[in-house]
């Protein structure tokens, strides 16, 4: 049984989520792309992006049903990957 204690509801989606099985996607056309392919969003908030310093939204999405997508976007088969359109 899984330990609902560790869950999170989100306060702009009302889904509730385990955070240890999101991705967290910092790119917008990336996510974008996740909706576009039927993906839920469980969770979207605003943050810092570590490596450059500058604010960015985090869109969550569930890991598992995310990984065909990823698996597309990583080969720039995915509608809405600018390094797909030239």
């Amino acid at each position: 049984m899984k330990n609902m204690n560790s869950y999170i509801r989100s306060e702009t989606t009302g889904r509730l989520y385990d955070p240890k099985t999101v991705v967290r996607i910092l790119n917008l056309e990336q996510a974008a792309a996740y909706f576009e392919h039927g993906l839920q969003l469980l969770d979207v908030y605003p943050s810092r992006n570590y490596n450059t310093g500058k604010k960015c939204w985090v869109f969550l999405f569930d890991r598992e049903s995310s990984k065909k997508v990823y698996d597309l976007w990583c080969k720039y088969e995915l509608v809405g990957n600018d390094n797909n359109e030239e």
